[in-house]
């Protein structure tokens, strides 16, 4: 399948891989503030 929303493959690229280290960090977040909540 064809993707062509207007950006190019290399950008594209580069765009994942920021939002997966986004999603990454705010999941390790989420774990550190979740272990936090029931070490109180």
């Amino acid at each position: 399948m064809k993707i062509d929303i207007g950006i190019k493959a290399a950008k594209r690229e580069q765009i994942a891989g920021g939002l997966s280290r986004v999603l990454a960090d705010t999941y390790t977040l989420y774990l550190k503030t979740h272990n936090f909540h029931w070490n109180v």
